[in-house]
């Protein structure tokens, strides 16, 4: 039974990734050229230099699989609730085989909200400061402004 489980999920999981497969690749082709084109591999960050309400999130979810709890809070407390809503979203999707109900979009909605709030909180305590808190300067709107003002005063 829990073999019949595993693989109705894995399946599940596989055939969600072939519906998406064309928005999948979408976004790595836009994250790479985003990448190529600014170093930065953050799309907010490469197109306007400014951190999103989720920079971090990368960092401290790899310190957290390493067991560094500490550090993974500091760089972004909301780690724990993305991990969180995570788990129980791919059990109840791969695992039951439930689609997303009102709760875990409800929920969904709560934490997006609640990161923005703090998101907010920390632009104004600490920008800038260090990364992820951070002002990156080749951005691609301040290189179109740089050109636009080139070709303007030339």
């Amino acid at each position: 039974m829990k073999r019949q489980l595993e693989q109705k999920g894995i399946r599940l999981f596989l055939n969600d990734v072939k519906k998406q497969r064309w928005a999948i690749l979408a976004v790595i082709a836009c994250l790479l050229l985003l990448k190529a084109a600014t170093g930065a591999s953050c799309p907010m960050v490469a197109l306007t230099g400014f951190p999103c309400p989720g920079c971090g999130l990368t960092r401290a979810g790899i310190h957290l699989m390493h067991g560094e709890v500490q550090s993974a809070f500091r760089i972004h407390p909301f780690i724990y609730g993305v991990a969180a809503y995570g788990a129980v979203f791919a059990i109840n999707r791969y695992l039951l085989g439930r689609r997303m109900g009102k709760v875990l979009r409800g929920s969904l909605v709560l934490l997006v909200a609640a990161m923005c709030l703090f998101y907010i909180w920390r632009m104004i305590r600490y920008f800038p400061g260090d990364p992820p808190i951070s002002y990156y300067g080749h951005n691609l709107l301040r290189r179109t402004m740089t050109l636009f003002q080139y070709f303007l005063l030339k």
